[in-house]
């Protein structure tokens, strides 16, 4: 499997049409003064932001913003599987769990969180760690 910089993976999601933005490195915290809200998928704007530090995490915006929402589950132990479908793409968390990623900028009313589960959906971000 060929190696993909940060760089280079902020600027994938952002093709998906994915706003991202920098984290600081192998953390959650932002690495630009607001945050979420300076998530982007201008190509000048990343490239800037990984050129000044490659080390940077991705967070990526969810809700309309990048039209997805994410069930981020932090509990690597847990006994109960959430059912994603084959299609889904998947996030690995920091913590050790799973991140199904959907479409659409917010969860179905038929998706029950449970205690270890997290909806990540309008103006709240996952961070992709590589």
């Amino acid at each position: 499997m060929k190696d993909v910089t940060l760089q280079q993976a902020a600027l994938s999601y952002a093709n998906r049409g994915w706003h991202v933005f920098p984290l600081q490195p192998r953390s959650k915290v932002p690495a630009t003064h607001y945050g979420v809200k300076d998530a982007t998928t201008d190509v000048d704007q990343i490239q800037n932001w990984w050129t000044d530090n490659p080390d940077y995490n991705v967070g990526i915006a969810c809700g309309k913003a990048s039209n997805i929402f994410v069930i981020d589950e932090d509990n690597k132990d847990a006994t109960d599987p959430i059912y994603v479908p084959k299609t889904t793409l998947m996030a690995s968390t920091g913590g050790g769990g799973i991140a199904p990623m959907y479409g659409g900028p917010a969860v179905p009313p038929s998706v029950p969180p449970a205690p270890s589960m997290f909806v990540l959906q309008a103006g709240r971000n996952l961070e992709v760690h590589m």
